[in-house]
């Protein structure tokens, strides 16, 4: 039942999916988790879910996934007054591991994000593209200048 979210009565569709989206926010929060012994894997993605606060503010929550596929809320961003499109981040209480988080941009947050998850190889970064020395430097075309003259 959604006696808890109160009775509706209205006259468009704006008001009705404000109040479903509040229903399905609530209803998608995980409990806080709690801390286990072993060692927690590793994340190795992250993806975002909004929704709105009753006051009528939008707000996006971040979740880092483990390699299990298990979804922890890390980050909520909060928008600072209602259909302003400013948002505050930061770290959720609940979300133990890392460095604090507090800013005001989605840049930081996915910086922050990309730090929690599994580290990649430094060269997975780079195109996948390897030059064949061994032909340059024995050719005679390796000690012809690369710019200008003759």
């Amino acid at each position: 039942t959604f006696t808890k979210y109160g009775s509706l009565s209205c006259n468009n569709r704006r008001d009705l999916h404000n109040w479903l989206d509040r229903i399905i926010a609530d209803s998608s929060r995980e409990p806080p988790i709690t801390q286990v012994a072993e060692e927690p894997s590793p994340f190795v993605s992250h993806r975002q879910e909004k929704f709105h606060f009753p006051d009528g503010r939008r707000g996006i929550r971040f979740y880092l996934v483990n390699e299990a596929g298990k979804h922890f809320s890390a980050v909520l961003g909060e928008e600072r007054e209602p259909r302003d499109g400013h948002y505050d981040y930061r770290k959720e209480v609940s979300f133990k591991e890392g460095p604090p988080l507090e800013c005001h941009n989605l840049t930081g947050v996915h910086c922050w994000l990309r730090e929690m998850m599994v580290q990649q190889p430094d060269n997975s970064r780079e195109p996948n593209r390897k030059r064949d020395t061994t032909k340059a430097e024995n050719s005679q075309d390796s000690k012809r200048p690369r710019f200008g003259g003759g």
